[in-house]
């Protein structure tokens, strides 16, 4: 692969799967030392980096998940951890999370390096000066530094756990990817890039097995240190799943703003809301927050807003995109909220009656089940591979339909225009 300057650099593990498609691979990588339960390999990128890579295989993990997805915990877990609940053997690693961009995701700044960076930046750092008298550096040559860290779950294949580094303003990329076998132990893949390209001298060969050797002791121990199971507990309760239900193919109401109108409809007004000055409301429109598709995220943000409530929403857990009728909120935070919704979310259901008639409204339910886009798409096709009527496709033209129930619907007037379609669809077939 011929490296070049103009690609970007990876951010994520599918960004790091797109680039370097050979990632998982033994192709395309020089082997630098081989032994049984593991290997150190060297690739190029095409960003312009050098590529070091780790494979471990047959590693122990004596308290595993359940799960093997949730081998690994978010970052914003992590700093939890190193600042209640240190390691012993690691008092020096400090972690400060400056912003989270989603459940797995945050901006962290941080104090020390991984030791697996400073292993490989004192043996490489060395053996790169002696050769060609530069500097090779895999971290940060100075701390504290902030960068991105994201954990990415069931990707590329379910039971799949990741975790990625990526910093726009200094030359660090990394990503490790753990997989479970039927064996039950896991095979990991770290890699990590440097801007000095290298080659390893011969002589050179027995320090790389130590460090190779080194290696797997210190991922052996991160993945069985006694925080670990603290930490995987506190990840579990964290985050909670909204649910929205029953909110058939009418939007549901938000505060009004002032004569603030609707595109579905007027203002409603009602007498109960008069106590909390919230006695006018208007139907949802994706269009009062810059989009074009109902999220629940969105709506819950914008209903949070006007009622005056610090409640953070997101769309995505730890990489995979949420349902649009789903949503994550962080579980300290809705507690604290949680009265004042719903209080305010019962006038909800008043002006959703008053405005569309009948007892059907709109509800909100607390720890759902994550539903994820890529698993209900995934699902549908393999059940129409198979010719079962779980998910009914109907294929038109170029066009892939998918069943009003399923729930990807980019909004309610978006899914009264795929019923549409799919009813014409249907008067074609039959020649209506």
């Amino acid at each position: 692969m011929k490296a070049t300057s103009q690609a970007p650099r990876p951010d994520t593990i599918e960004d790091w799967l797109l680039l370097v498609p050979h990632l998982l691979s033994e192709e395309g990588w020089q082997k630098l030392v081989e032994k049984p339960s593991s290997a150190l390999l060297q690739s190029s990128s095409p960003w312009g980096d050098t590529l070091i890579k780790y494979v471990l295989h047959d590693v122990v993990v004596l308290h595993p998940p359940e799960d093997p997805a949730y081998l690994l915990v978010r970052p914003e877990t992590r700093a939890w951890s190193c600042a209640c609940e240190p390691d012993p053997a690691n008092l020096e690693e400090i972690r400060e999370v400056r912003e989270i961009l989603g459940p797995g995701a945050c901006f962290e700044k941080y104090w020390t390096n991984w030791p697996w960076i400073r292993l490989c930046d004192t043996l490489f750092g060395i053996l790169h000066s002696q050769h060609l008298c530069g500097n090779l550096c895999f971290g940060h040559t100075a701390l504290p530094v902030t960068t991105i860290e994201r954990v990415r779950r069931n990707f590329p294949e379910k039971g799949d756990c990741s975790l990625t580094w990526s910093d726009q303003s200094n030359p660090l990329v990394c990503t490790l990817l753990c997989r479970m076998h039927k064996t039950g132990n896991y095979t990991m893949h770290f890699v990590m890039g440097t801007l000095a390209p290298f080659q390893m001298p011969v002589w050179a060969a027995d320090a790389l097995r130590l460090v190779l050797d080194a290696f797997r002791c210190q991922a052996i121990c991160y993945l069985n240190r006694p925080q670990l199971i603290l930490e995987r507990e506190r990840d579990r309760t964290l985050y909670m799943v909204l649910n929205m239900t029953s909110f058939g193919s009418r939007p549901p109401m938000i505060p009004a703003l002032g004569e603030e109108t609707s595109v579905t409809g007027q203002p409603t007004n009602i007498e109960a809301g008069n106590e909390l000055g919230l006695s006018t409301w208007v139907a949802y429109d994706p269009a009062m927050t810059g989009n074009d598709a109902f999220r629940l995220s969105e709506y819950l943000c914008l209903f949070f807003r006007r009622i005056r409530v610090h409640v953070h929403t997101y769309q995505s857990l730890d990489g995979q995109e949420l349902l649009p009728y789903q949503c994550v909120v962080p579980r300290e935070e809705w507690c604290a909220a949680r009265d004042r919704f719903k209080a305010t979310f019962g006038l909800q259901k008043t002006a959703y009656r008053r405005a569309n008639g009948g007892t059907s409204t709109p509800g909100l339910v607390e720890d759902g089940t994550p539903r994820f886009c890529r698993e209900v798409v995934a699902s549908c096709q393999n059940q129409a591979k198979h010719e079962t009527d779980f998910c009914e496709l109907v294929v038109h033209k170029t066009f892939l339909e998918l069943p009003d129930d399923v729930g990807l619907g980019m909004g309610f007037q978006d899914k009264r225009r795929c019923s549409d379609k799919s009813a014409l669809a249907k008067k074609e077939h039959f020649g209506l």
